[in-house]
């Protein structure tokens, strides 16, 4: 990762499937692995899978910088990130 990339968490679940597909066919995400697109920000977007419980935790101690999770999964880790 370059110091302009975005880190994007997604749930290793059918809701991070889901947002995988979306983020594809927006064309922000492309490839597989570790799926890197452009963002149109002069950075890169980064996206990784991870256990959906975690994702949630690792927005709210700044290890990435967003991410996609269940309501309830934000509801039980209680954590102080912004909920669209």
């Amino acid at each position: 990762m370059g110091d302009r990339d975005l880190l994007l968490m997604l749930p290793d679940d059918e809701v991070g499937d889901l947002a995988l597909d979306a983020f594809r066919g927006a064309g922000v995400l492309a490839g597989s692995g570790e799926y890197v697109g452009g963002t149109g920000l002069d950075s890169s977007l980064v996206a990784r899978r991870v256990s959906g419980d975690d994702v949630p935790v690792y927005v709210d101690h700044g290890i990435a910088d967003l991410g996609v999770a269940r309501t309830e999964v934000l509801y039980e880790a209680q954590v102080g990130v912004y909920r669209p």
